[in-house]
């Protein structure tokens, strides 16, 4: 998967993390996506335990951190 996939993927949770009245439609659209875009990106990484572990992690770090 390519990162920049992964990074959009990240950084659309984060900005849901940060403002919880966020919609999953306009966190996604932040970073050039649609939905199903997202979904599918989300899909990959749910099968990639690796990749799904190291999302994870940034995620938990960022909810930890104030979600900064």
């Amino acid at each position: 998967m390519p990162p920049e996939q992964v990074e959009k993927y990240i950084n659309a949770y984060k900005a849901m993390q940060r403002n919880h009245a966020l919609t999953i439609d306009q966190a996604a659209n932040q970073q050039g996506l649609s939905v199903q875009q997202f979904r599918e990106i989300e899909g990959k990484i749910e099968r990639d335990d690796m990749l799904r572990e190291h999302v994870r992690q940034v995620l938990s770090k960022n909810a930890n951190s104030g979600a900064q």
